[in-house]
């Protein structure tokens, strides 16, 4: 076992554990809908702002979305590199 084997396969069940907790979030009311990420780029920012004015259940989607893609991506990674 290599490091790029033990680095996909860490981020493959880290992923993996992100999209279990999307799964079962809830929405919170203390949300601040204007708030940015200090430290990101501008672009970035720009998307945060409007992925929070969406409704939840449409944010919960595009989360859970960005995150099966992500895990499959590891999970490849993770089983190529055995």
């Amino acid at each position: 076992m290599n490091e790029a084997s033990i680095i996909s396969g860490l981020l493959f069940f880290v992923t993996l554990i992100s999209m279990i907790m999307v799964i079962f979030m809830k929405e919170s009311s203390s949300e601040n809908p204007n708030s940015t990420i200090s430290s990101a780029p501008f672009w970035v920012n720009i998307i945060w702002v409007v992925v929070t004015y969406l409704p939840f259940k449409i944010r919960k989607i595009i989360y859970s979305f960005v995150l099966i893609l992500l895990t499959i991506l590891f999970g490849y990674l993770f089983v190529s590199t055995l």
